[in-house]
């Protein structure tokens, strides 16, 4: 599902201030694996993260995901193919304060031009699914920290992603939300969705939703 072979990550290259974030990181990780990403703060994980989600283009090295060799896709291939096949949960959320819970989950749908009523079936679905339904016009300002976390999660899925990726997706939650999260991933983790969570979190460490490890230090896999 998705194939790493020698990727490197070089900002600001040739200047120098240049930053070496990643250097020659290869692995794969097959369909339907929970893989756990881990590493301290500044190991490169969240631009590992950008990089499988087409966010960013590494300086040397490969990337295929389903089969797309994604490191060479244009900008607008790239857009095309993030939102089809990858759902994101960033660590701040990123999501919309003055919208409502609805309105941010649909956000990654609208540019697919899906009618209305395909919209708000699947968002409603995920808010059935997640325990937020009554919180649907609720804007995001008025929402608690695990109330937000479900948005995020709902807005991950609503494209049906093959692929989750979470970047220190507990950093903002405390220890009983943290294990409702772990939760979540056991259940979409049965439905065969492929995940990568990129965490310092040792909630994670030993945890049996994790099938197997990577680890990062300064830029280099150990």
């Amino acid at each position: 599902m998705i194939h790493l072979n020698t990727v490197s990550k070089i900002f600001n290259a040739g200047a120098k201030n240049a930053f070496c974030a990643l250097d020659a990181v290869s692995f794969e990780i097959k369909q339907g694996e929970v893989v756990l990403l881990k590493g301290a703060s500044g190991s490169g994980k969240s631009t590992l993260l950008s990089l499988i989600a087409g966010l960013g283009k590494p300086t040397h090295g490969e990337i295929v995901v389903g089969g797309k060799h994604i490191s060479k896709l244009p900008d607008h291939f790239a857009a095309l193919f993030r939102r089809s096949s990858i759902g994101f949960i960033f660590q701040k959320f990123n999501l919309i304060p003055t919208l409502s819970v609805f309105e941010n989950i649909i956000v990654p749908l609208i540019p697919s031009n899906i009618p209305e009523k395909e919209l708000c079936s699947r968002a409603n679905s995920l808010m059935h699914r997640f325990g937020i339904a009554e919180k649907r016009e609720t804007l995001i300002k008025h929402l608690s920290g695990g109330e937000q976390q479900r948005v995020v999660i709902c807005r991950a899925l609503i494209n049906n992603p093959r692929i989750l990726l979470c970047d220190e997706p507990t950093a903002n939650l405390d220890a009983t939300l943290s294990y409702e999260f772990v939760q979540m991933m056991q259940t979409l983790k049965t439905e065969g969705k492929t995940i990568v969570i990129a965490t310092h979190d040792s909630l994670f460490f030993d945890l049996p939703l994790i099938d197997r490890s990577i680890e990062l230090s300064k830029g280099k896999q150990i």
